[in-house]
């Protein structure tokens, strides 16, 4: 049987109970009446319920609201009939059990099922003093347009204007009231600090995530649990830092110039997307250049499954560190995921992909506290498979914050952006959300190429490098032999030479080389790393061309062609 009630919340008195007890007792049947696959959806669907106010909004005034499950009769068939427990938080992140003054304030909110892990979330509350709004004119919110709709003359338009603004002024305030976002940017905007001028990490998105983030290393008593992360120290001898240079000290013919500016201006001219690129090689920038009217060299690029890569190497600092071990559960992390058995994953399985979640960004992100909860739940009725998956690197993101104390915002921005000098840089989820100019993504490529050191500074060594290269399946998930090697966001990424096989090219003969690590973007941006020739090719793109492949290749056999040894 199949059954979908509208699982919304009633309300009270005789009526609203008897409605309750009917739509309990059809839900139940339907649930229960239903095999495996029907349950996992219902698990599916409660893990995309929303905790709300029962009245009210998340901007309020006055006392703390009472909180309740968005799908109450779906939590209840799923769970049983368990409290909810909220505890409270002020912007310092002390518990508090009433509000004193206005501003940030967070909730926790816990349930504990008889079965399984708890259930956890945290949510942005702001509070506001209704007498210190100022009364006077005010910018709507809802404006008509200037042309009459529905039928309705001119005449009648403008003589409603004023009354159906008010009311639609009205909807769409107690409507914002009631979303969490609209409580994180008030109290972003509230906790604003001027002094400290321009500042990247001074976004209520992020303010919102530290904010949580200290409350639940406190709740997890991790405060204190693991030495800080350090910053990147000195390399001894230094190594090569990206610089310009002549096409001799690259290793590239004197004709690489000029035939690469050729191509990319065909390449731009035949599929209208501006693009930059940079090819260097020994450390050595050989070419540098953009094409089309909306790019230059400072232009910043969508990274989407790029981002992988980058979030790779941001691990390989904890690595390093011991802080991070590849093939131990990250339940020792975060309690709530299992230790032990076939649901025990682990980073190196959330970076190849082996843990049955799906999607790229899910329940949330890295905007959700314990997305690490989710991911107990939605494991408890899956089990590990390879599916592609960006929620699964916010998974690994989530035990890096717990670790460090620091959001992954910060984590970029202090251990890798700042040091490698990299500008408007910014990662939002580490899945598909980062955004580079094309030199820095190169700069990435020589740092790998240098066994993680760039300059005079080191971030990690060689050991921890062959940790995030890529592997094969066979070694870590017999299971999945048939799969192609990969890493920590990285896989083989040459490319089949198109003449292999004849005028005397080998039939294997893989452009730059085998030895080419890398990842696929949905942009169209490119990211090779030839390990075998210290070379870098990185390509800052918006979108994908109808014949990105071809393009793609060939220009990896006119850099191929161009190396000279």
């Amino acid at each position: 049987m199949k059954f979908r009630a509208p699982l919304f919340f009633i309300g009270a008195g005789p009526v609203a109970a008897v409605l309750t007890v009917a739509l309990l007792g059809a839900f139940s049947q339907a649930l229960h009446g239903t095999g495996e696959p029907q349950r996992e959806q219902w698990m599916r669907d409660f893990l995309d319920t929303r905790i709300v106010p029962e009245s009210g909004g998340f901007v309020f005034a006055g006392d703390f609201p009472t909180l309740r499950w968005e799908r109450p009769l779906l939590a209840r068939e799923l769970f049983g009939d368990v409290s909810l427990e909220t505890r409270w938080f002020d912007a310092s992140g002390r518990e508090v059990s009433q509000p004193a003054s206005t501003g940030r304030y967070a909730a926790y909110i816990e349930a504990r099922p008889a079965q399984g892990p708890p259930l956890r979330r945290s949510k942005t509350f702001f509070r506001f003093d209704p007498g210190a709004v100022t009364p006077g004119p005010r910018t709507p919110l809802f404006q008509l347009p200037e042309q009459p709709a529905f039928g309705l003359s001119a005449a009648a338009w403008e003589a409603h204007r004023e009354a159906l603004e008010d009311f639609g002024n009205r909807v769409l305030t107690r409507a914002l009231v009631r979303e969490e976002e609209v409580a994180i940017l008030s109290a972003g905007i509230a906790d604003w600090d001027e002094s400290a001028g321009v500042d990247p990490l001074n976004t209520p998105a992020i303010r919102h995530q530290e904010h949580h983030l200290a409350i639940k290393r406190h709740i997890l008593r991790a405060d204190h649990r693991y030495p800080p992360l350090d910053y990147p120290g000195p390399a001894a001898p230094q190594a090569p830092a990206l610089r310009t240079g002549t096409d001799e000290e690259a290793g590239f013919s004197p004709e690489l110039a000029a035939r690469l500016r050729e191509f990319c201006r065909d390449w731009e001219r035949r599929e209208g997307e501006p693009f930059t690129i940079v090819v260097a090689r020994h450390g050595v920038i050989a070419f540098h250049e953009a094409f089309g009217e909306e790019a230059d060299t400072d232009t910043v690029y969508p990274l989407f499954s790029i981002t992988k890569s980058l979030t790779g190497i941001l691990a390989a600092l904890f690595i390093e560190q011991g802080l991070l071990h590849p093939d131990e559960p990250l339940g020792l992390v975060l309690p709530d995921l299992p230790v032990s058995g076939p649901n025990a994953v682990t980073a190196r399985g959330c970076f190849m992909h082996v843990t049955g979640l799906e999607g790229q960004i899910g329940w949330r992100g890295l905007d959700n506290p314990w997305l690490d909860n989710h991911a107990a739940h939605a494991l408890s009725v899956g089990g590990p498979a390879y599916r592609y998956s960006g929620v699964a690197y916010d998974l690994v993101g989530t035990a890096l914050q717990v670790i460090s104390g620091k959001s992954v915002a910060r984590l970029f921005q202090e251990h890798l952006f700042s040091p490698l000098e990299m500008e408007n840089a910014r990662v939002t989820s580490l899945g598909i959300g980062g955004h580079l100019r094309a030199i820095d993504l190169a700069k990435f490529g020589q740092l790998l190429l240098n066994s993680g050191a760039y300059g005079d500074r080191r971030f990690f060594g060689g050991g921890t490098l062959r940790q995030i290269l890529p592997r094969a399946y066979a070694d870590h998930f017999p299971g999945l032999a048939d799969r192609a090697d990969y890493g920590f966001g990285l896989r083989w990424a040459g490319e089949p030479h198109p003449r292999a096989g004849h005028d005397g090219i080998p039939t294997d003969a893989i452009l730059p080389s085998g030895r080419t690590i890398g990842h696929g973007s949905l942009s169209g941006t490119v990211f090779r790393v030839d390990l075998e020739n210290e070379l870098v090719i990185a390509v800052g793109r918006y979108r994908s061309g109808e014949n990105h492949g071809d393009y793609l290749r060939n220009l990896l056999l006119l850099v191929t062609e161009n190396l000279v040894d």
